[in-house]
């Protein structure tokens, strides 16, 4: 792929990487990653396994939100064809929240009880 979403995704990616580097132990930057790992557009730059691993390395470090790491866990499994367990994972972010903050999270549920993948909307 060619142009500024390229570079901006490298971008990205080379970013978190330094934050990484800096701050190993930042859940976020983690979460963050393995969320664009496994939810970029463009297939040239998911990698499921490596969404996996950036996800679960979030949930073992302190300071991460539950839910959050949970959907973003989720999307890491839909994207490597793991859809069992990003069904789990995504049943449990949905039981973990109220009626009212359900329906994105909800989405992404049924997508991945039609063994769909996530793709975050392109800008």
């Amino acid at each position: 792929m060619h142009g500024p979403l390229k570079g901006e995704k490298d971008n990205m990616m080379q970013d978190l990487d330094k934050a990484i580097e800096v701050s190993p132990e930042d859940s976020p930057v983690w979460s963050i990653r393995a969320w664009l790992l496994a939810t970029f557009t463009n297939a040239d730059h998911r990698d499921g396994k490596l969404a996996v691993a950036a996800a679960t390395r979030a949930m073992e470090l302190p300071m991460w939100s539950e839910f959050r790491v949970f959907d973003v866990l989720a999307a890491a499994y839909a994207e490597s064809g793991d859809f069992e367990q990003a069904v789990k994972w995504q049943t449990k972010v949905v039981s973990m929240l109220p009626p009212t903050q359900r329906v994105d999270y909800e989405s992404r549920l049924a997508l991945y009880l039609e063994r769909k993948p996530y793709r975050e909307p392109s800008p």
